[in-house]
């Protein structure tokens, strides 16, 4: 956040902003912030500079040089601390487990509101995965992870901010931000497999679905076929485990 104040000034022109890659969530109009992982252990800090390992340190994330990540992790290890590393392009940070772009998210939505139905994430690096996965649409910028692109339900071209901030200002002109249903790879329910062994899929993106037939003909378990492949899908978004 300090960075990101020195870089930008004032912050109030984004309702929520969710840091250090999860761990931290602030809402600029009123001031206040909530911290989603433990500080950074001691012990943890004290033996990397022992160590000679340069990092910077933020209310949660410790953040090093991806090249160290070797280094770093036998201290986790040594120290027995519930950490993990998670790396974005040249650079890695050390966090609380189970935070991520994608859990700070869910926290600011609840907070304001709001739906993941409702969102869009645009990333471009390695731990931009679970935020993508959670949003309902996900882009990846082409500059950005070849891995992440093709995850991704569109990709983004062009070259740095300029190109990210004419995307956002197009999406916000519409009414709702639609995605072509047929290219989408992600929100796909299987229905079977045709005679050749090929997957029978439909997108489940901004689609009404009528089931219509003849009287036992199967529009009931279709429609339920639907339900269950809706469920589980819902169950993977949320990272739940249903029963």
């Amino acid at each position: 956040m300090r960075e990101l104040r020195r870089e930008i000034g004032d912050l109030r022109f984004v309702d929520a902003i969710v840091a250090e890659n999860g761990a931290l969530l602030v809402f600029p109009e009123s001031g206040r912030s909530t911290a989603l992982g433990h500080p950074p252990p001691e012990v943890f800090l004290q033996e990397l500079e022992r160590r000679g390992i340069g990092v910077t340190t933020g209310e949660c994330v410790v953040e090093a040089n991806a090249d160290d990540a070797w280094r770093i992790l036998p201290v986790i290890r040594e120290l027995e601390l519930p950490l993990v590393i998670l790396f974005n392009r040249g650079r890695l940070m050390v966090l609380p487990q189970s935070i991520s772009k994608a859990t700070g998210l869910r926290e600011a939505l609840t907070a304001l509101r709001l739906s993941a139905h409702n969102a869009i994430a645009i990333g471009d690096a390695e731990n931009d995965h679970e935020l993508l996965g959670i949003c309902e649409v996900g882009v990846a910028v082409g500059w950005g992870s070849a891995r992440l692109k093709a995850v991704a339900d569109e990709t983004l071209e062009g070259a740095g901010p300029s190109a990210v901030a004419a995307y956002i200002r197009q999406k916000i002109a519409q009414p709702q931000p639609r995605l072509p249903l047929e290219g989408a790879k992600r929100r796909r329910l299987i229905l079977g497999c045709t005679d050749d062994g090929q997957k029978l899929e439909l997108a489940l993106q901004w689609r009404s679905v009528l089931v219509a037939g003849d009287p036992k003909s199967g529009k009931s378990w279709i429609a339920g076929l639907l339900c269950e492949q809706m469920i589980l899908l819902c169950g993977r978004r949320s990272g739940r485990r249903l029963h």
